[in-house]
């Protein structure tokens, strides 16, 4: 995923957080700073019309999560207190889920990942699941379903769907960062293969699954997708 390299660094948490968040033109290869962002910013999903920028950054020493409307600089923050919310989705009608990092109690600086929801006016948040490895959230285009990365029974990371949204998850694969395609019908995920991750994708209920692309000798990590 290019334009996540270039626009928010390579991980997730408050440490390590790299790079001058800017646009890119995949056309042209031409960058041009969002001069609005902060360094280290991390893009997360562009609203259905691409003139607004749902972001985690930095405020106050820890992760938040806000949106940017580009044509006019304006910025709401959504999550707010002292824990790290590094990544979230929004649903057309305005509801927010969104990840909250908490630390193991007696766990030396370990953390655990869950999912809660806002109402449709982005406050009101109620928790979504339980964790311990939830995160990577992404709503369907009709806003009736979530995919997110959680952790299967043996530990290993896994694709579960909410449909509905705040119904039981359902485990469809093994993978990471999913996401839904615009269109609704497919869901592209990244699954270790034993060279790398590689990218694949599925129906919703879990059925078609195929690899995107021929797999080059060297795979390579990836993992973020658009």
């Amino acid at each position: 995923h290019r334009l996540r390299g270039l626009l928010g660094g390579p991980s997730a948490g408050s440490a390590g957080l790299v790079g001058e968040p800017s646009l890119l033109d995949p056309r042209t290869e031409e960058r041009t700073p969002i001069e609005a962002l902060i360094p280290g910013t991390r893009p997360l999903e562009w609203s259905p019309d691409h003139g607004s920028l749902l972001f985690a950054a930095v405020r106050f020493d820890q992760l938040q999560i806000s949106q940017l409307k580009l044509a006019t600089g304006e910025i709401r923050t959504f999550t707010h207190g002292r824990e790290d919310h590094p990544s979230g989705t929004l649903a057309p009608d305005g509801r927010l889920v969104f990840v909250t990092n908490v630390l193991v109690p007696g766990g030396k600086g370990k953390t655990e990942s869950k999912l809660s929801i806002t109402n449709s006016s982005g406050g009101d948040a109620k928790p979504l699941t339980p964790g311990p490895g939830d995160q990577s959230p992404c709503f369907s285009p009709d806003g009736s379903s979530l995919v997110y990365e959680t952790r299967a029974a043996d530990g290993q990371p896994a694709i579960a769907l909410l449909n509905p949204v705040e119904g039981t998850p359902k485990i469809l694969a093994r993978g990471r960062d999913p996401v839904f395609s615009p269109d609704g019908h497919w869901i592209v995920y990244s699954q270790r293969l034993a060279a790398g991750q590689r990218l694949w994708k599925m129906r919703p209920d879990g059925s078609g699954r195929l690899a995107l692309g021929e797999a080059p000798p060297d795979i390579g990590e990836a993992r973020h997708l658009a």
